[in-house]
């Protein structure tokens, strides 16, 4: 008799876990910008800074191996914050489920571009690299060298 409710009680304690803060990927206390469903538009939309930002799910064994590498990412990027900022969104949280299926976030994680002074109708670019290991040169060359890649060239740098 003992024995089933131990089981409901440590599946309970599990899921808690998981959905509470503790199971969180990132924190107020990380060098980036936590986004939800309200917070989304109003920040990368005609923001001075260019953004990007990952959508991942908590559950999500890529997106927990991934963490701690976009979190040295923002914290190398961190003083560029007028140039450019990094955020994070829980497409897991129930509340950001219909902002995610907007931005068309099917795969997790997605990492998206939002360049600077962005229209509302942008719904940013898709970064696909070779492997998990190439986003952080792709920041480090991108906003801040003098010569900006030909494919950045444009209407990016008005």
């Amino acid at each position: 008799m003992f024995w089933p409710w131990f089981r409901v009680a440590a599946l309970l304690w599990l899921c808690h876990g998981s959905l509470g803060g503790s199971g969180r990927l990132y924190s107020e206390e990380d060098p980036l910008v936590i986004l939800g469903s309200t917070s989304l538009k109003t920040t990368v939309t005609n923001s001075s800074s260019a953004w990007l930002v990952q959508f991942y799910s908590s559950w999500c064994g890529h997106c927990i191996q991934y963490s701690s590498t976009w979190k040295a990412l923002a914290h190398d990027v961190k003083d560029w914050r007028q140039a450019i900022a990094v955020a994070v969104l829980d497409c897991s949280q129930e509340e950001n489920f219909d902002i995610c299926k907007e931005f068309s976030i099917k795969f997790y994680p997605t990492f998206k571009y939002f360049r600077a002074h962005g229209s509302p109708t942008d719904k940013g670019t898709v970064y696909r690299g070779e492997t998990h290991l190439t986003i952080h040169p792709f920041i480090k060359t991108v906003d801040f060298l003098p010569l900006k890649p030909v494919w950045m060239v444009g209407s990016d740098w008005n």
